[in-house]
């Protein structure tokens, strides 16, 4: 039996791969009141309706195999943004790791900007994230750089007296020189503030962690039948419902700025 086959079985399993050890993901800082607000992308691909085999054997339906593979990996993390704002962030790290350990997937580029300590000027920071975000990838990112700023606006009207501890994150999966490809956009924010009649931020530190994914259409071919056993059918529609942190009006502000952010592109 192949380690690539092997490999699939243990990420299934939840065990590490065998051989050289995969690139790790950039872990995010959080706590049990850390809150989570999460947004899919996609652009330059569509949802085709394959199922079964034909999910993974056909590369012209691997944008939605790569949504199920996303999908799963949420799923056996405990990690499904659709179900709230609260107790989301406790599962991000292992959805993570789940994502970055797919045989199937693989690591062109991840790097995490470090902490940045910004001034009171709200705007600032948003202009410094949103820099963070350009130029990362090919995609189109404006929707994605539009959900930061929305979101990070979102979390300076919460009423918190000590501090405020939220990460956002934005995935997304396009297809480019016919490779289709997953980007993982995540920042934590920690806003400290006073309050002498009415609120006041004073510091606002920041950390962003950016990473690249190619899908490699080879594997999915070649394990079809075994992925399509193991993981089942889904495709961008279901993970775009199980990705995308709930909206509505009578819910929080994080929630109804995401109802003016178009989920395609």
């Amino acid at each position: 039996m192949s380690d690539d086959l092997e490999n699939l079985k243990r990420w299934v399993a939840g065990q590490p791969p065998l051989g050289a050890p995969r690139t790790p993901l950039p872990k995010v800082p959080v706590s049990d009141n850390t809150e989570m607000v999460a947004q899919p992308f996609y652009f330059n691909v569509s949802a085709t309706g394959a199922k079964g085999v034909e999910l993974f054997r056909n590369p012209a339906n691997h944008a939605d195999a790569a949504a199920t593979v996303m999908t799963y990996s949420g799923t056996k993390a405990k990690f499904i943004p659709a179900l709230g704002l609260k107790d989301q962030a406790v599962h991000f790290n292992d959805y993570l790791t789940r994502i970055g350990t797919f045989p199937g997937f693989v690591t062109v580029k991840s790097e995490e900007t470090g902490q940045n300590v910004t001034s009171q000027d709200v705007n600032i920071m948003i202009d410094q994230i949103k820099a963070a975000y350009t130029g990362f990838a090919t995609a189109d990112l404006n929707g994605i750089v539009d959900s930061v700023q929305k979101m990070a606006n979102s979390i300076l009207n919460k009423s918190s007296k000590e501090s405020d501890k939220a990460v956002f994150s934005q995935d997304t999966i396009y297809k480019e020189d016919n490779n289709n490809y997953i980007t993982i956009f995540y920042a934590h924010l920690d806003m400290k503030e006073t309050t002498s009649g009415k609120k006041t931020y004073i510091e606002q530190t920041y950390r962003i962690f950016r990473t690249v994914i190619r899908v490699n259409a080879t594997y999915l071919v070649t394990f079809a039948e075994e992925l399509a056993t193991m993981l089942g059918d889904g495709g961008l529609g279901d993970w775009d419902a199980q990705s995308s942190s709930p909206t509505g009006d009578k819910l929080s502000c994080f929630e109804t700025n995401f109802k003016k952010t178009p989920k395609e592109v």
